[in-house]
């Protein structure tokens, strides 16, 4: 669900980007669990996150699904969201979806952070370096962040791959996310959250 706390600062990111042509039509908000200690940030909902109005409810939603289960999460225990809220597209071919820019990221980049105060998580967990780089201000190399915990300003951040068709269909790559996933789950069943959070 969407939470009636955020609902305002919703109307205002749909009002403020609403229009522009690099991106798809449609705001797409996050959605989840507003109790939750854990909140999980892609970088950009994609096709089909754009027509159901949900973050990771295409392909890579339910690759998440799969890792979740491996954590001993499920979905209504956690929030989803993305740093940019709208598709980010090619104007020549508003089909295709792209990654977005340092500038788009820069843009949305005050709003999430307005998104998480409200929210007011324990523990974030990023999928992949855009929504990690946007958070830590920071390069953050996937290939040794995966599966880390960093003890970032104001909140704590675990690091993991982003569930993309891409990564997933990679043996290897899958292997990496499962693991770390693996992780998370052991983290938050030995210690609970707030230890992991450092709190």
């Amino acid at each position: 669900m969407i939470p009636p706390s955020l609902q305002p600062l919703y109307d205002e990111i749909a009002s403020r980007f609403a229009g522009m042509s690099k991106f798809g039509t449609t705001f797409v908000p996050g959605f989840g669990n507003p109790e939750s200690r854990l909140v999980f940030i892609g970088e950009a909902p994609g096709e089909e996150e754009e027509k159901r109005r949900r973050p990771f409810v295409g392909p890579a939603g339910r690759n998440l699904d799969r890792l979740l289960e491996l954590a001993g999460l499920w979905r209504d225990e956690i929030f989803l969201t993305n740093v940019v809220k709208y598709r980010p597209v090619d104007p020549r071919n508003p089909s295709k979806n792209r990654k977005p820019t340092k500038r788009e990221m820069e843009l949305f980049l005050p709003y999430l952070k307005r998104e998480l105060e409200i929210l007011s998580p324990e523990l974030i967990v990023c999928l992949g370096s855009t929504s990690a780089e946007a958070l830590l201000a920071n390069r953050v190399p996937m290939s040794s962040c995966n599966g880390v915990l960093i003890h970032g300003d104001p909140w704590p951040i675990f690091v993991a791959y982003h569930p993309s068709p891409l990564n997933f269909n990679q043996p290897e790559r899958r292997s990496e996310m499962e693991e770390a996933f693996r992780y998370l789950g052991i983290l938050l069943s030995s210690t609970g959250t707030k230890a992991v959070a450092g709190i």
